[in-house]
């Protein structure tokens, strides 16, 4: 269940992105931050767990007037690539509220949509859940492609029941957030079963693929890289789901050159402060 914070108001849910690799879920993702007001989205980040490699975004909607009401933000998370850690997809789907599938529509990529279906269904049951379950959506990629197969053909392997499928080119952008407002809306509606008032744009967030056909530019963040515990932590969201380095106060130099920098890291509800300190010399 989403994550409610009631010191701050907000509800915060958890969506991940799912997929064989090869299926273009980083092109997938950029394209669906370049369709949302970048005034209500963080930056697209990447972060590395040994060779594995983490995309990840968060968004909202505009703040309301009302205190009393709860505001919504989403955190949307992929993996990329070859996953090489063999718990990586258990991880980050630990506290999922949502999922989408992003199957690869060339013929011969199926064997590789049922692998990767398989294990997503093993780690969400690892972690309480089952696909059909919880708001989900498949996502059928590279439908602009010649040799592409049509999207209600993608094999998965296994019964998907009532879930939704969506032709989506990431490359021009076709339908990219018709699949996450359609898990969102799943969201909304569990929601509801909390008996806490929303605020009223967080149901907008369910229109946000009408104005699929804008593009701005994408801000991807450098990347970082983390040793494998801390991704437990990231992707268990909980608390804040986001880890954050922030400078603590102003930088001090002192007499023998030495230049004094706060620094403060959070993630998951916990902090901690340090200082940096480097000497400055002629010449360096």
């Amino acid at each position: 269940m989403a994550l409610v914070n009631h010191a701050k108001h907000e509800i915060n849910a958890k969506i991940v992105f799912c997929g064989p690799a090869g299926a273009g879920k980083a092109t997938l993702f950029k394209a669906i931050c370049s369709r949302l007001p970048a005034e209500n989205r963080g930056q697209l980040r990447s972060m590395s767990i040994q060779q594995d490699k983490m995309l990840f975004f968060d968004f909202t909607h505009p703040e309301g007037s009302d205190a009393d009401k709860y505001s919504l933000r989403l955190h949307v998370y992929t993996l990329t690539g070859d996953i090489t850690h063999g718990n990586a997809w258990k991880m980050v789907l630990k506290g999922v509220d949502g999922v989408a599938f992003v199957a690869d529509s060339i013929g011969l990529r199926q064997d590789a949509n049922r692998q990767t279906f398989e294990q997503m269904q093993a780690a969400l049951h690892a972690n309480g859940k089952r696909f059909a379950d919880i708001p989900s959506a498949i996502v059928c990629t590279k439908q602009d492609l010649p040799e592409a197969i049509p999207a209600g053909e993608c094999d998965l392997g296994g019964p998907t029941g009532s879930v939704p499928v969506f032709a989506v080119d990431s490359l021009t952008g076709s339908a990219v957030l018709d699949p996450l407002c359609a898990v969102l809306e799943g969201i909304l509606a569990e929601l509801e079963g909390l008996e806490l008032s929303l605020q009223p744009g967080a149901r907008t967030l369910c229109n946000l693929s009408s104005g699929r056909g804008v593009k701005p530019p994408v801000d991807f963040a450098p990347g970082i890289s983390v040793p494998e515990p801390l991704l437990g932590k990231v992707a268990g969201a909980e608390d804040d789901r986001l880890p954050t380095i922030s400078f603590d106060g102003r930088p001090e130099l002192s007499s023998d050159g030495t230049l004094s920098v706060g620094i403060m890291a959070s993630c998951c509800g916990k902090s901690s402060k340090s200082t940096l300190k480097i000497s400055l010399t002629h010449g360096s």
